[in-house]
């Protein structure tokens, strides 16, 4: 199945270019709590938010290049 057609979030001209923990759970299909592992671990890449530390930032191409490699397998 093509990526455009697993992406829940869609917005009207672009793609959002940082995804939530949730967002990208989603996407990936996979619980809130494998992406934090995933994150800990480097599978993805992310980044914390300043102002909530809790949170994260993840980017779309990380999401789209785990999706990738797991489609290659």
């Amino acid at each position: 199945m093509p990526l455009d057609k697993q992406v829940e979030i869609i917005y009207v001209e672009y793609v959002k270019a940082f995804l939530n923990a949730s967002e990208a759970a989603r996407i990936l299909q996979v619980d809130r709590a494998t992406i934090t592992r995933w994150i800990r671990k480097g599978v993805i890449q992310a980044a914390r938010r300043l102002e909530q530390t809790k949170q994260w930032r993840i980017p779309f191409s990380s999401c789209e290049a785990l999706l990738k490699h797991h489609e290659s397998r």
